[in-house]
């Protein structure tokens, strides 16, 4: 399965209060750079979700160029928390049609969520399109910034303030990295379907 993103999260799992903080930026600073600090904390949080999947709720599009032989779809994809449509288009035709939500069950509470069909259904039988016929649309991460562990913000605020102090590739000091400070903290959220 393919994935692209199709909305990105409506807010951040940390604040640029808390980045401030972390940081120890002065408050004139942290007017100024305001846009960049904002900008630091996105750009933490999507290296963290490139290593455990989605953090704070987003919209994905899952493609598939088949169905499975099998009654099962797996999204590869940690904390999948709703199945909004399963759309697929069949060959030549210039709009896809929805699979009926009666036709399969989904099941959240395993580690990669997962579509199957129910006893007495199958797989649409249509001939389909060659390149992404199947496209399935859900939304993975958690709710809200309170539920987001600790370890991830941490990780996130770590990695923030690492780039906000070091703001060039190389540096005329040696700087010592703290061994695997930000992979230790993201750890046990790792995506092991990567």
């Amino acid at each position: 399965m393919r994935f692209v993103l199709a909305t990105a999260p409506a807010t951040e799992p940390i604040t640029s209060a808390e980045l401030v903080s972390q940081s120890r930026i002065d408050s004139v600073a942290a007017t100024a750079e305001a846009t960049y600090i904002t900008s630091l904390i996105a750009a933490a949080r999507v290296r963290a979700e490139n290593i455990c999947g989605p953090i704070i709720t987003q919209v994905w599009d899952g493609y598939l160029d088949r169905w499975p032989c099998d009654d099962t779809i797996v999204i590869e994809k940690p904390r999948v928390s709703a199945i909004t449509t399963v759309k697929y288009t069949a060959l030549d035709a210039s709009v896809a049609t929805t699979l009926s939500a009666a036709t399969y069950l989904t099941d959240f509470a395993s580690i990669n969520a997962r579509i199957r069909l129910k006893w007495d259904q199958a797989w649409p039988s249509t001939t389909l399109e060659v390149i992404n016929p199947i496209v399935i649309r859900f939304s993975a991460g958690w709710a809200s910034a309170a539920s987001v562990p600790a370890a991830l913000k941490q990780a996130i605020l770590f990695l923030a303030a690492h780039w906000y102090a070091n703001r060039e590739a190389v540096s005329d000091t040696q700087l010592v990295d703290v061994p695997n400070t930000f992979s230790d903290l993201l750890v046990d959220y790792r995506d092991w379907s990567r």
